[in-house]
C-alpha cells in the first residue's frame, strides 16, 4: 500500500505489522514485477534485467485469509509454514517437513 509519512492505520488490535522492503537498496524490480529480493546485489539484479528500487512510501502486510489456507502462526504472520514459508526461507523452498506432513495427514 502506498502511504506517505509512515505506515497506514491497521486493523483493530496489535497483531498487524506493516513492513517495508528497502534494505540493501530495496527489491529488484523488472517491469513492475519483483525478480529479486532485498539481498540481491545491484549486479545480480541487473543480470536479471531489473534494477534495485527502494519503496520508500510502500508498506506491506501479510494476511492469510483464504478459507482452507489458514496459517497456524496467525492471520497476520510474516511467514506461514503450512503454505511453504519458513522463517529465514524463501517462497521457493519446500515447507518445513513437520508442517508438510501434518497438513497431508489432516487432509488425508
Amino acid at each position: 500500500m502506498f502511504h506517505p509519512n509512515g505506515p497506514p492505520p491497521g486493523f483493530a488490535g496489535p497483531n498487524d505489522h506493516w513492513h517495508q522492503h528497502n534494505a540493501n537498496g530495496g527489491l529488484c524490480l523488472r517491469g513492475g514485477f519483483v525478480v529479486g529480493a532485498e539481498d540481491t546485489s545491484p549486479q545480480e539484479c541487473a543480470n536479471l534485467g531489473g534494477r534495485k528500487t527502494p519503496l520508500l512510501d510502500v508498506y506491506m502486510l501479510h494476511a492469510w485469509v483464504v478459507p482452507g489456507f489458514e496459517c497456524d502462526w496467525g492471520v497476520f504472520s510474516g511467514e506461514c509454514p503450512e503454505l511453504g514459508g519458513r522463517l529465514g526461507g524463501t517462497a521457493w523452498e519446500n515447507p518445513e517437513p513437520s508442517a508438510a506432513s501434518s497438513r497431508a495427514s489432516a487432509s488425508g
